[in-house]
């Protein structure tokens, strides 16, 4: 509004020597760039939804003082793997911003497990016990896909006991222990049988009977006889040969 002056360079009003033509111009608003973004979230298996932490989103690019309304969401799910978090806002309640929305990942990692075997043991020339071990950390009710084995051998010893993991989706196992399987001796009893002659005789071969040897095994042993050759009674003993 008001009439517009024009000067020359000595500041002289020279606007008689012009028209002014005055015209309009515009001042375009744009929409205001802003990014709704899901923050990822993890947790542990538990098989538990009640756990989940609590679901959470960054906004940039808003107005100081000026709130986005918006809701956050996960896939269902309670497997251990890689579900989507995602962000629903109504664009129509804020006509004012161009809204970037950029969904997360929320993540349930597999449940550590620790598999210690026991140690078992058996004497020489029996079967084998059942191998057994500890589970720590399961969730309650839940299997764990696992076998046991022992290295081979019969002889008296110890063998290590081996934790072979199976197929567990939810668990990861763990076992920096190995169990101890000991085989000890088997007890063996050798009685000399008794033996006679006639005075002036040969002595007869001397026998025992041997009792508690596993299988086809042979104990190698000696039977002796105290010296003496007058009518008596003598003791027969038994040496074993190494």
């Amino acid at each position: 509004s008001g009439t517009a002056v024009v000067k020359n360079t000595n500041n002289e009003d020279v606007s008689s020597d012009f028209t002014v033509t005055t015209m309009n111009g515009t001042l375009e608003i744009v929409k205001r760039p802003v990014t709704v973004a899901a923050d990822s979230k993890t947790k542990v298996y538990d098989n538990e939804p009640t756990t989940d932490p609590a679901l959470t989103a960054t906004v940039t690019g808003a107005v100081d003082g000026e709130t986005l309304n918006y809701t956050l969401a996960r896939i269902a799910g309670q497997e251990a793997g890689t579900y989507a978090i995602e962000v629903s806002v109504n664009e129509n309640d804020y006509p004012n911003y161009q809204l970037t929305i950029l969904n997360s990942q929320f993540t349930i990692s597999r449940l550590l497990v620790t598999v210690t075997p026991d140690d078992k043991s058996k004497t020489y020339g029996s079967a084998d016990p059942t191998l057994t071990a500890i589970l720590t950390d399961t969730v309650e009710g839940e299997r764990v896909n696992y076998t046991l084995s022992r290295a081979e051998g019969e002889a008296v010893g110890s063998y290590a006991i081996i934790v072979t993991p199976g197929t567990n989706d939810n668990y990861e196992l763990f076992s920096s222990l190995q169990g101890v399987f000991s085989i000890t001796p088997k007890a063996v009893t050798v009685t000399p049988n008794d033996a006679s002659k006639t005075y002036g005789n040969a002595d007869p071969t001397f026998t025992a009977t041997a009792t508690g040897l596993v299988g086809s095994d042979v104990l190698q042993y000696t039977l002796t006889r105290a010296a003496g050759e007058a009518v008596g009674t003598y003791v027969i003993s038994v040496s074993y040969n190494e």
